[in-house]
């Protein structure tokens, strides 16, 4: 995937995603330029959200208050919301 990057740039365009912190950490140890974000639709996949690279964190809109955002903001994170 990483190849495909760099073969036809999107001009910042993309997040590559995952439900995986694995893939996340893999990809930004690979490539620090590529913009990252873990989907968390499962509040256990929050636990872990800010010692991983994302910038991104793609939040199930039930997982959602107003504390977390303000946390993720304040953590320098963007938030996308992914929903039904």
């Amino acid at each position: 995937m990483l190849a495909a990057l760099r073969e036809r740039p999107l001009n910042g365009n993309y997040v590559v995603s995952s439900f995986l912190p694995d893939v996340v950490m893999e990809l930004k140890a690979r490539s620090a330029a590529v913009p990252t974000g873990i989907i968390c639709e499962k509040a256990g996949q929050l636990m872990r959200w800010r010692e991983l690279p994302a910038q991104y964190i793609i939040v199930h809109y039930s997982l959602l208050t107003r504390r977390l955002i303000n946390l993720m903001h304040d953590a320098g994170k963007s938030i996308c919301l992914d929903g039904e």
